[in-house]
């Protein structure tokens, strides 16, 4: 506006007596259109519920009212079809059922999005038909002639939806790139649809069901089901059950540019391939079809069946595989023989062979309900970084909230996983929780007695773990050199006190309240058996390391709660070189109701 002329100025001349002026004499409309529809685009991206959902009574999303900026920048807008080629019915109908519209205002405003789109590729979203066929129904049909032109469709999948595609022998879509259906339980119907849908181009299909019907019938298996073209393929909730390896190897085998797989199954239903562990044809296991450029396998339902699965599918040897077990197979011996040979294959393969040539698993990372296996070797770093995916991943749903002995059932199975696989190689661990309960810090011990190689370990807080808590006093025990176990929970069979964790070298503390009451005890301890802080704790392990030779050479402290300057100098009088990232305040705490 500063560069407006004095002669524009002038009293009840240009800008005064037009008020358009001010907009258009404005610098804002000498913009190059490029920067604008940038700009424009930009606004796409503004969540779903402001995205519709503003004060006003149009049913257009928020973002037009940039056409109302001036002249320019309306054209700008509607010359640019790409702005109007989002259509979220699901948004216009709840904005319409809001204001009282009639569902014809939606249909109108959709017809108008189209027109404005000018053909251009399509990203459509209609989940919930279920939710308004009753109430205020929707045409489909004004979108569904423009079908060749979607790019990207979520659909719910209802029997009003499926009778818009009856009776069409071929559905073309040349297209269509990604598909998400969500169906009803029906899946015979989203079989149908699968079948006549021309796709050419699709690369992504997401199948996934918000009925909870557990004695659905499984799909028809067949290769006409999924296009060659497919990349990412998800499979989930009670959608497939029961399918033998040689028929699931004639339907996906032939998806060689695959690059993600996920099939899962809700825990109360029938296991995903449930047959495949009664299977004559697992007694031999051999791979059936290869998928070469698979990077990430994920599947969940019984595991000895989805183990199975693994061994008959061929996959590179980076790929990153995720299997979810069930809670029932934790106390269970029966899925562990084809566990352990899918887990030697992927993480301990023999040599000469495609797997050998990774470099072997170095890094462990516990959460509360799962453990990742890294091959990444983190040297001294803190964390793993978020873009690296676990080479294996086994994980479990707990079902039992205020129980622990699902957690230990866990613990012990990696326990004795990581005895008989085996890995000798383990050099970080990272432990993102610890049970609070009396036989936490001797089965952690216990495994810790298996894995002697590490010299990196990371000791963080995650305030987002449940049920199992945080156990102050097993983490300082951790950090003890010297450790006794009895019974079955022994370490090590040798004489003498077993040594813990004698080649640590680095130490990452985070989100540890310093003053944290534990108790503090046994030999080597000046302390004897008192109540003290947790910083009183770590000095004495840390100090007794010293003293034994097994001198810290690195210990870290990041957001750790409740530091001062003494506790830092007290800490690094014990080592050979003290981080502190200055943090001051109290840790993070959250309750895990507050999060359900």
């Amino acid at each position: 506006m500063q560069t407006l002329s004095a002669e524009t100025l002038t009293p009840g001349v240009g800008i005064l007596s037009d008020p358009a002026a001010i907009v258009d004499a404005s610098p804002i409309t000498t913009l190059p259109p490029e920067l604008l529809v940038h700009l424009f685009l930009c606004c796409l991206h503004i969540p779903n519920k402001s995205f519709y959902h503003d004060e006003n009574s149009s049913l257009l999303p928020s973002w037009t009212s940039v056409t109302a900026v001036c002249r320019y920048w309306r054209a700008v807008a509607l010359n640019t079809p790409q702005l109007w080629s989002q259509i979220d019915v699901d948004s216009l109908m709840a904005k319409a059922d809001e204001l009282a519209y009639p569902t014809t205002a939606v249909i109108e405003t959709v017809k108008l999005l189209l027109g404005r789109s000018k053909r251009v590729p399509l990203d459509v979203q209609y989940l919930k038909p279920q939710t308004y066929d009753t109430m205020m129904p929707f045409d489909f049909r004004p979108i569904l002639a423009e079908f060749g032109h979607i790019f990207s469709l979520r659909i719910g999948h209802t029997e009003k939806m499926v009778e818009l595609f009856t009776g069409s022998n071929s559905i073309h879509a040349p297209l269509l790139s990604r598909l998400y259906i969500l169906h009803n339980g029906d899946v015979a119907a989203v079989a149908s649809f699968l079948t006549c849908l021309d796709a050419p181009s699709l690369e992504e299909l997401t199948i996934i069901t918000y009925a909870t019907r557990y004695d659905t019938e499984s799909i028809n298996w067949t290769k006409s089901l999924f296009p060659s073209s497919l990349k990412r393929l998800y499979i989930l909730y009670d959608t497939l059950l029961g399918a033998d390896p040689s028929t699931i190897a004639s339907t996906i085998g032939h998806l060689l540019h695959l690059e993600r797989l996920v099939l899962r199954e809700r825990p109360q239903a029938s296991a995903l391939f449930q047959t495949l562990s009664h299977s004559p044809t697992f007694a031999e296991p051999s791979p059936l079809f290869s998928l070469p450029h698979l990077q990430e396998l994920s599947l969940s339902g019984g595991t000895a069946s989805c183990t199975h699965f693994i061994e008959h599918v061929r996959i590179p040897a980076a790929a990153s595989v995720a299997l979810l077990l069930q809670p029932r197979d934790l106390r269970s011996s029966i899925f562990r023989p084809s566990l352990l040979r899918v887990l030697r294959q992927r993480l301990n393969p023999p040599r000469n062979t495609d797997n050998s040539s990774l470099p072997p698993v170095a890094t462990l990372v516990f959460q509360s309900q799962s453990v990742d296996f890294h091959t990444l070797d983190l040297d001294g770093a803190p964390e793993v970084p978020p873009d690296q995916p676990p080479l294996f991943s086994l994980s479990y749903n707990n079902t039992s909230r205020g129980s622990d002995s699902e957690v230990r059932a866990f613990m012990q199975q990696m326990r004795q996983i990581v005895l008989d696989v085996p890995l000798h190689n383990i050099t970080t661990l990272v432990l993102r929780f610890l049970r609070d309960d009396e036989d936490a810090a001797a089965d952690w011990i216990a495994l810790l007695g298996t894995i002697c190689n590490v010299t990196t370990l990371v000791l963080h807080h995650d305030p987002f773990s449940h049920p199992t808590g945080w156990s102050e006093d097993a983490m300082v025990s951790l950090l003890r050199l010297h450790t006794t176990t009895t019974g079955s929970d022994t370490a090590l069979s040798a004489p003498g006190p077993p040594l813990n964790l004698p080649n640590l070298k680095h130490i990452f503390l985070s989100n540890i309240d310093l003053t944290e009451s534990i108790l503090v005890s046994g030999s080597g301890s000046a302390l004897g058996s008192v109540q003290a802080e947790i910083v009183d704790g770590l000095e004495c392990v840390l100090r007794e390391r010293k003293d034994a030779g097994c001198m810290v050479k690195v210990l870290a402290l990041k957001e750790c709660g409740n530091v001062d300057g003494d506790m830092v100098q007290r800490l690094g009088s014990c080592v050979l070189c003290m981080e502190w990232d200055g943090y001051i305040g109290p840790t993070v705490e959250i309750s895990y109701s507050d999060t359900e």
